[in-house]
């Protein structure tokens, strides 16, 4: 009885795979964290103006609330309808910012811009 009874009351070691843990390290189609992208806004360039993906501009904001875009001294374009929490925004600091061109839509005279 001493050896039968030690040998039913102790305890077993069993290997399990954790199930959860296998699930995470799994990839599947929703995996991938989405990063943060900065807001596109859209403007309008000017006839006979070349703009490239990857230039910066600066924006400034006006009083009547217009945006424009400048290129050095040049004005290059401006923002259709900006967004009034973009033109306070760019009043509260300065009245100046930096636009960096995401794409351009050559045959709309339309370019994306994200600002900085």
């Amino acid at each position: 009885m001493g050896a039968e009874f030690l040998s039913r009351i102790k305890k077993t070691i069993r290997k399990t795979i954790d199930i959860q843990r296998v699930a995470l390290a799994t990839p599947h189609l929703f995996s991938a964290i989405p990063g943060e992208k900065p807001r596109v806004y859209l403007g309008t360039i000017g006839s006979g103006v070349a703009v490239a993906a990857g230039e910066s501009f600066i924006v400034e904001s006006r009083k009547s609330g217009s945006i424009t875009f400048r290129r050095g001294n040049d004005t290059v374009g401006s923002m259709d309808n900006p967004p009034t929490q973009i033109v306070s925004s760019i009043q509260q600091s300065g009245g100046v910012a930096r636009a960096v061109v995401q794409r351009v839509h050559a045959i709309s005279g339309k370019v994306d811009v994200t600002l900085c």
